[in-house]
């Protein structure tokens, strides 16, 4: 059949479309067939560039979601890093300060050691100048004592005893001064 005959046979009326029931099986067919070309031609022109754009934006999503996780992997890589440099880093200061306060310690007791060393040489030579000194009074005191018991033979010879005999008797005074052992 022509689709003249098909459309004489829908009749239009002011209530609207009438079918007519003698041909109805033959506009069903002919219906489906429309319909079905109407999917294949939508199918064809629309459904197929939607689900490749589709596809295409699925595989974009899916690349991205792996890329996010390839990038959150290296995050973790560098974050894992980054701590165990950190560590390393901890750990290196505490040795460096272990070593700074042991050398402070070491110089600490070396500082001590010379300056104890110091006040005993200090100390060594103080005993030093005071025994000099001690020496050097002692001396002096010696020879003022011998110059003032001289002095006092002298004058008591003087007066008892003539010249050459006063000076004989200085003389031996004076070399029995000058022997005798004086404390110490």
């Amino acid at each position: 059949m022509n689709t003249a005959i098909l459309l004489q046979s829908i009749l239009l009326t002011d209530e609207g479309y009438i079918i007519d029931f003698g041909t109805a099986p033959l506009q069903i067919v002919f219906h489906t067939i429309m319909v079905l070309l109407l999917f294949y031609v939508i199918g064809r022109l629309v459904i197929k560039p939607l689900q490749k754009n589709l596809q295409k934006r699925q595989d974009h999503i899916q690349q991205s979601i792996d890329s996010a996780e390839a990038d959150k992997q290296k995050a973790e890589e560098y974050k894992a890093d980054y701590e165990q440099k950190l560590a390393e880093a901890s750990k290196e200061r505490d040795e460096i300060l272990k070593k700074a306060y042991d050398s402070a310690k070491e110089r600490e007791a070396q500082v001590l050691k010379e300056a104890h060393e110091e006040a005993e040489r200090i100390r060594s030579r103080a005993q030093r100048d005071i025994e000099q000194e001690r020496e050097k009074a002692k001396d002096e005191i010696q020879q003022e004592s011998i110059g003032l018991a001289a002095a006092m033979t002298e004058k008591l010879l003087e007066q008892y005893v003539d010249d050459d005999v006063r000076s004989r008797l200085v003389e031996d005074a004076v070399r029995g001064m000058e022997d005798a052992q004086w404390p110490k």
